[in-house]
């Protein structure tokens, strides 16, 4: 648990770096999970939004490949 808080903690210190992108990101993160939290009487905290953000952006930058396992899986659910 201390890695993913000092993980959000780095990802909070980086934030005047940040570019529009990543803004956008967080901000519809933050509206996304707001209507979760309203329809579905949960509560996140307000680490999960920066975590989330975090991982779309760079998730978003790199090219999407499935496994080999996740490929097996496809051609079974196909059949």
């Amino acid at each position: 648990m201390k890695f993913l808080e000092s993980l959000t903690d780095s990802f909070l210190i980086q934030k005047k770096n940040t570019s529009a992108l990543m803004e956008v990101i967080t901000v519809n993160v933050q509206e996304i999970l707001g209507y979760l939290e309203n329809t579905n009487n949960i509560k996140f905290n307000g680490n999960t939004v920066f975590a989330m953000a975090h991982f779309l952006y760079y998730k978003g930058n790199s090219p999407f490949a499935w496994t080999n396992e996740q490929k097996k899986i496809d051609k079974s659910d196909r059949a």
